[in-house]
Parts: structure tokens; C-alpha cells; sequence
């Protein structure tokens, strides 16, 4: 398997052009050097060549002293050079591994190259289409591949293998490897063999791939139809084949040319490089703990469940750990993070959500009557119903019977009487104080079923977005839903 990344650099592989962003409008991050004009030198990107070695180290990858590039000819109209700067003999990296599961995967290489440009059909379709545009953004922008050996050997393995090395290219900080946003794609190679056999058979590959659900169902339609082929009497062809999602199903794009069809060579405008070991020497120090290890850490005191989620994001595995660094209790943060954080991708800082947890911790110990209180003694817990909370999932519930049982018509004074109360501590240099409800200017306390907890921001007292307490009980009319203030919760206040 082939699998193209964009290292996370700010400019260009040879030239000084900003990487353009998503989106931006065609040919506005061109220069000279990127459209191929005459005349023009090329100068490596060294930021490129640091991410390429930590993914060779990160990959266990063996790093020659030497290397260099090589012109890989070939003409197309989103290569304006008319030849691509790549890697072929000496590339950056060989002979590495990394494990997914139970399955060690050699890697063959990781090497460097150039992006090409883009072509835009007209009509959608390469073979319906009337005309195309070029845009040549992209042109120039480096890439890494990472080259396997033939060592996956099913549609699921290959998801598991693309899935892994995200996650590694992410917790190095070598790419943001976003494949929706075209920075890893993933390109199969597919051949099939008799069952009692050790050889191969032809291979096709599958070009730009950049999804994982895509890949798995890429690879399983292509093994489908290599051997409908060879069970009919045919041949398979080796050939390039695209993924249509539209229409779930392979098409050839063209025949596979060989290495001599590129007609390699040495590139004369750029010097070998000679790559010192005391830099790699420090690139290994200062690579970050690898997301098999830390799994193997997080699963002393997780079930494998979490850790699937939580290791497969260094972000999200960041805020677990200082979450419980900070006093929050490790698996209901764990089973926060899995079932509200990651779904959402909103991200709240550690020292917000370890005083959530240790709020919910102490509010919510079980689904039955409890006799926790909070408000600092004003307001006691009992029969919590479900958290709930239309963004973030949460809600306190408090019912009337944790306050001592107050007739329905007896409600309102005592809310009111806890109004003119002074302000409270809520712990955590959080204040706050009860407050009447209005929705559209009108009092809805006679309504005997809403309170507000307004936050102190150290100037003034805020109610819109604040925590609203549900009181409701025998009698009292059907209880609302209201959501939690941002900073109560641990989210940030631009959620």
C-alpha cells in the first residue's frame, strides 16, 4: 500500500509559497518555480525533510547517510514541469515496521516528493466530461509516501493499517493527516491468489483514496472482481483503477506503467543530501511517547473500549491525562471523553473538565435518591433523572422532595428567599446565587418550577446561559429543559 501525506509545513516542497488553504481560489499560490517556468532553481524545504525522518523513526525505519532526488518524467496537464521531483534508489528512509494489532507491517520506504496540480472535469466525470480546468495550488506542495510491503492481507487489515499511521502522523506532529481535506490518501495495491498458493497474482492499484469507509469498501469490490475474472477464465490486467462513491464500484483509469517508464534520473538542480546523524540522533530524543505505547499505558487502568477511542487521538488522550492529573477520577472522565467529547470534537481545557468530573462525581455517585447536597446546604439531591444537555449532553435535575417537600404553593417563597440570599461559593472560585426565571419579560416563578443560577464573572452577574435548575416534583407543572452555562460544564464559552 501506497499512502501519499502532507507533511505540516508552511510553505512549499521547493519554492517559498504558502501552502494554500481549502478552498482557495485556483492558481493564487503559484510562483515561478511551482509552474515550472525556465530558468528557475528549486530549494528543498527542510521543515519537509525533518517531518519525513521523524516518520522514518517513528516507523522504525532504517536512515541512510545519503540521499537524494530524482526526476520522475512523465507528461500530464497538472504537471506544468513535465516531470514530478521524487525519490527512487536512494530515498530518505527503508526498512521499517509498525505494528496494527497482531500484525507486523513492513515498510518498505518513506521518501519525499512533490504534489502535482489539480484538474477539474467539467460535468464531474474524467470520461464525461467536455472540458477541464487546472489549478495549480497545489503544484509543488510536499508529500511524503509511505510505501508498505505485501503484508495486509484483508480489507479490514488495510483500514486498521491507514487508521494507525494517522494516528502516529499525529501524534508526532509530522502532518495533521485530515483526509477530507486531501493531506492522506491512500492508494492499495489489490492481487489475489489460489488458496494452496504462495505466489501472487497481478496486481491493480487504486489511486486516491480518501476515506477509510471508502478504502475498506474499494478493496472489497476489487477482490470481488478480480476473482469473478479469474473464475471465468480471464486475466487480470494490471492497471490503475479509481473509486467511484457514487456508483460503489472500481474503473479502470489507465495501464500500469513500470519504473522505466518514468525514466529516472538524478535531479541536477538539487545536491545530494547528506543527512547528519547527530540530527537524527535529536529528532529520536525529542519524538513524543508513540500511540502504541501509550495505549498499552492507558489500558493498565482502562478497558480496551476507551482506549480504542482515547489512543486514537493525542489530543483526546491529552485531555484525559491531565484531566486525571488534576484530581478527576479516571474512568468516568474516560467514558466522558468517549461519549460526549469525542463525538462532538469539542475540546475543553483539562483543569474545566477535572472539575466537572469531580462536581458529577460528587452530585450524581447513583441514578436513585441520593442525600448529596449542593449550594452549599441550600439544595439537596434526590432521584437525579438523566443528564441532559442539547450540545454537551448534561442536565442537573432537582426535585422538590430534596428540599424538604414544600407544598407547590410554598415553592415560590422559598425560592424567593433563597434569591435574597447572598451569593454562593461553588467551589472552584465559581460564585453564584438563585435567581428568578423571565422568558419574554414575563415572571415565570409563579410557574413554581424554574430557578436560575446566575455565575459571577467578578464584574457583574450573568443569567442568559447560565445554569438552570430544574425543581419539579408531585404537583408542580411539567419541568422545561434548559441547558448548562458554558464555563459550569468545562466547555468554552464559544461552543
Amino acid at each position: 500500500m501506497e499512502v501519499h501525506v502532507q507533511p505540516k509545513t508552511r510553505t512549499k516542497m521547493f519554492c517559498g509559497c504558502a501552502v494554500a488553504p481549502l478552498n482557495a481560489p485556483p492558481n493564487t499560490y503559484v510562483c515561478e518555480i511551482c509552474l515550472g517556468l525556465p530558468g528557475t532553481l528549486p530549494v528543498a524545504n527542510k521543515a519537509a525533510v525533518e517531518a519525513c525522518l521523524k516518520t522514518a523513526l517513528a516507523l522504525n525505519c532504517e536512515i541512510p547517510r545519503h540521499t537524494k532526488f530524482d526526476r520522475k518524467n512523465y507528461m500530464y496537464p497538472d504537471l506544468p514541469k513535465g516531470y514530478q521531483i521524487s525519490q527512487y534508489d536512494l530515498p530518505m528512509s527503508v526498512s521499517g515496521y509498525v505494528e496494527v494489532g497482531t500484525r507486523k507491517v513492513r515498510i518498505r520506504r518513506v521518501h519525499l516528493e512533490e504534489d502535482t496540480g489539480k484538474l477539474v472535469h467539467a460535468g464531474d466525470k474524467l470520461h464525461k466530461a467536455w472540458e477541464s480546468y487546472v489549478d495549480l495550488n497545489r503544484a509543488g506542495v510536499p508529500l511524503m509516501e509511505i510505501v508498505s510491503e505485501p503484508d495486509l492481507r484483508s480489507a479490514d487489515e488495510a483500514r486498521d493499517y491507514a487508521t494507525e499511521l494517522r494516528t502516529l502522523l499525529r501524534a508526532i506532529g509530522a502532518s495533521e493527516a485530515e483526509m477530507e481535506k486531501g493531506q492522506m490518501r491512500v492508494e492499495p495495491n489489490i492481487s489475489i491468489r489460489r488458496a494452496a498458493s504462495d505466489e501472487l497474482g497481478v496486481k491493480t492499484e487504486l489511486k486516491n483514496i480518501n476515506s477509510f469507509r471508502a478504502l475498506h469498501r474499494a478493496i472489497l469490490y476489487e477482490v470481488e472482481r478480480q476473482t469473478q475474472v479469474l473464475e471465468s477464465g480471464g486475466t487480470v490486467v494490471q492497471e490503475t483503477r479509481g473509486w467511484s462513491e457514487a456508483e460503489q464500484r472500481t474503473f479502470s483509469q489507465r495501464s500500469k506503467e513500470f519504473a522505466e517508464d518514468y525514466r529516472y534520473f538524478p535531479e541536477p538542480d538539487l545536491p545530494p543530501l547528506e543527512v547528519e546523524r547527530t540530527w537524527i540522533d535529536e529528532l529520536h530524543r525529542n519524538l513524543p511517547e508513540l500511540p502504541s505505547v501509550r495505549r498499552a499505558r492507558l489500558l493498565d487502568h482502562l478497558p480496551a473500549a476507551q482506549v480504542a477511542v482515547i489512543g486514537a487521538d493525542r489530543e483526546l488522550a491529552d485531555l484525559y491525562e491531565n484531566a486525571v492529573a488534576r484530581g478527576a477520577p479516571a474512568l468516568p472522565t474516560a467514558n466522558w471523553i468517549v461519549n460526549e467529547v469525542a463525538p462532538t470534537g469539542k475540546l475543553s481545557p483539562p483543569e474545566n473538565l477535572a472539575e466537572l468530573m469531580k462536581l458529577l462525581l460528587g452530585f450524581c455517585r447513583t441514578h436513585r435518591a441520593t442525600d448529596v447536597t449542593i449550594l452549599s446546604g441550600d439544595v439537596h439531591v434526590g432521584n437525579i433523572g438523566k443528564l441532559e444537555h442539547p450540545e454537551a449532553g448534561v442536565m442537573w435535575q432537582v426535585t422538590s422532595s430534596g428540599i424538604g417537600s414544600p407544598p407547590p404553593e410554598g415553592l415560590s417563597g422559598w425560592l424567593m428567599e433563597k434569591v435574597s440570599r447572598p451569593a454562593i461559593d461553588l467551589g472552584a472560585g465559581v460564585r453564584g446565587k438563585l435567581m428568578p426565571i423571565t422568558e419574554h419579560g414575563h415572571d415565570l416563578m409563579h410557574r413554581r418550577n424554574f430557578a436560575l443560577l446566575a455565575l459571577d464573572d467578578g464584574e457583574s452577574w450573568h443569567a442568559e446561559g447560565a445554569l438552570r435548575v430544574k425543581l419539579f416534583g408531585e404537583g408542580l407543572p411539567e419541568p422545561r429543559e434548559f441547558s448548562l452555562p458554558s464555563r459550569a460544564c468545562g466547555y468554552s464559552a464559544s461552543r
